[in-house]
């Protein structure tokens, strides 16, 4: 698995009619794009501290298999911007690599039993924590330590999204590489089609929920029930259903 070669840094081209104050002035040297697939409109301030935190834990999964990368986000005249830059000049990323491919193809192994014994119960017990208070009866001190705990976790569950994300990753790239030399007349894409039938969280999400819908739509209770709970409460109520 080879990575694409690192862009030379140059000022990032701006439109005229798109003018853009940056925090610092080497932000115009790095790469960025607009996460259109993520987040297609305008965002809150509120959501660009929140993507702050996101981003701080996916530099954390590129620290954890040592990719010397860093991901940032700017919200640029109300737009959501993502940008993984290199941390080493252009020449060093080859030899980086070299290094870090080793940690991340071992994981591709280990983390299926990662996820079942370590990170699955962390995020549960996690959930749980942050769903039992009241948060109308809290203080306001209380809330504020709560949404200062809530920062901390919200970052530890986007780091164990990109330990977990990024040697799957580089095993599927792995997979469409292989495809190719053994096929190299189809489409790259069409070796995705091979993965298909398998099961996983949502697909076993998806069913759950239409066995819920099928059980609401002939009783009129639950049916009530459903749309009378907040969404927050939507997982304390699934473990009842």
């Amino acid at each position: 698995m080879s990575a694409p070669a690192m862009p030379i840094p140059q000022p990032f081209p701006l439109p005229e009619n798109f003018p853009v104050a940056w925090p610092a002035p080497e932000m115009a040297m790095k790469v960025w794009r607009q996460d259109r697939m993520h987040v297609p409109y305008p965002m809150t301030p509120m959501s660009e501290w929140f993507a702050h935190r996101f981003a701080k834990g996916f530099t954390s999964g590129f620290d954890t298999y040592q990719i010397p990368m860093k991901t940032e986000i700017l919200r640029i005249n109300t737009y959501f911007f993502l940008g993984s830059n290199p941390v080493l000049p252009p020449e060093l990323m080859p030899e980086a690599e070299m290094k870090a491919a080793p940690l991340v193809q071992a994981a591709a192994v280990a983390n299926g039993a990662r996820w079942k014994n370590e990170w699955l119960p962390e995020l549960m017990v996690g959930w749980d924590e942050w769903v039992k208070d009241d948060l109308d009866a809290l203080s306001d001190a209380d809330l504020v330590a709560k949404a200062r705990k809530g920062e901390e976790w919200f970052t530890r569950i986007w780091s164990i999204h990109f330990q977990v994300l990024l040697p799957l990753m580089g095993g599927a790239s792995e997979f469409q590489d292989i495809y190719k030399q053994i096929f190299p007349d189809r489409p790259g894409l069409a070796a995705y089609k091979l993965s298909q039938g398998f099961d996983n969280k949502s697909l076993e999400a998806g069913r759950e929920l239409w066995l819920i819908a099928r059980k609401a739509a002939e009783n009129a209770a639950l049916k009530r029930l459903i749309e009378s709970t907040p969404n927050l409460d939507w997982l304390l109520l699934t473990k009842r259903i």
